[in-house]
């Protein structure tokens, strides 16, 4: 992976340690990052990369997309419909059954508490954040 501390004027090359393909990140702030990627990765790093703990998502499928909606709270998406969510920071990813079977390929939030996921084949699911429970809900729009 590369990465730069001089808005790019330089970029220096890092060993991760994960074996498997990165296909997304969300920025935490700072020097925290969680990567998704191929075989249910999810991985983050709290010092801008220099150390990497993975996190269990409960799927071997292709996590494509995540985002973080509140501190704790994130979504990620990826292939064969897959939807996975945690409320504890990626502590426990919980399976979220999306009646789907085509590929999720990304996640964005367009409001403080709503997101969109966008798919193959046009599928478009849209995510609320629940207040004041702080549970997700998703409704299939096409």
């Amino acid at each position: 992976m590369l990465v730069t501390s001089n808005s790019g004027s330089t970029w220096s090359m890092i060993n991760t340690g994960l074996t498997n393909s990165l296909k997304g990140f969300y920025s935490n702030g700072g020097s925290a990052f969680t990567f998704c990627g191929t075989n249910g990765l999810i991985a983050k790093t709290t010092n801008g990369g220099v150390n990497f703990v993975s996190q269990n998502s409960g799927t071997t499928n292709s996590i494509n997309s995540l985002f973080s909606f509140a501190t704790s709270r994130s979504i990620a998406v990826g292939d064969n419909g897959t939807i996975v969510q945690t409320s504890d920071a990626g502590a426990n990813w919980n399976p979220v059954s999306s009646g789907i079977s085509t590929h999720l390929n990304y996640v964005i939030q367009y409001d403080a508490l709503k997101g969109l996921i966008l798919g193959d084949n046009g599928e478009i699911f849209k995510t609320v954040l629940e207040v004041p429970s702080l549970t997700f809900t998703y409704t299939r729009l096409n």
